[in-house]
């Protein structure tokens, strides 16, 4: 099974892109509303204009903010991931998978889970895997081999059912 693929890379960046495009009209569209209401200003209504400023300047501040903590920076690094992997030299391990308990994130980066592999002789090989990859492994305990690059699982191929 293969964990990463060229197609769904270039689907996470085009996501990427697709929420830049929405902070960049979110960010745009605030300061046009802004710059409209500062020029509908006068002395008898300056206290209602800079109240409406301020507020669109929050919500549309707050929204592009968010589009960009939960949406596009995620899939940013998602996609630098991805494309640094599937362009990576490869090494093969194989043993029997174990896989921690609990999730990582590397810092303005991705969310990682550790897996470890034990071959014949016992030796320990710690690799990592995204996190919303982890769930796509075989289950504990199955002896596999694994493509790797960055010590990232790339492709596990079961040895024995």
């Amino acid at each position: 099974m293969t964990l990463y693929t060229q197609e769904e890379a270039a689907a996470v960046r085009a996501r990427a892109k697709r929420l830049k495009t929405w902070m960049m009209i979110l960010a745009l569209t605030g300061l046009a509303v802004c710059v409209t209401l500062c020029c509908l200003v006068n002395t008898a209504n300056e206290t209602a204009v800079r109240i409406a400023v301020t507020a669109v300047s929050a919500v549309f501040g707050w929204a592009v903010i968010l589009v960009w903590a939960l949406g596009y920076a995620p899939a940013r690094a998602d996609y630098t991931h991805m494309e640094g992997v599937l362009g990576g030299e490869r090494e093969t391990f194989a043993g029997k998978l174990s896989l921690e308990e609990g999730a990582w994130h590397i810092p303005k980066s991705i969310w990682i889970r550790k897996v470890n592999l034990t071959d014949a002789e016992g030796n320990v090989q710690r690799l990592s895997v995204l996190a919303a990859k982890a769930g796509a492994l075989p289950p504990e305990g199955t002896e596999v081999r694994v493509e790797t690059v960055r010590k990232y699982i790339l492709t596990a191929e079961v040895l024995h059912e």
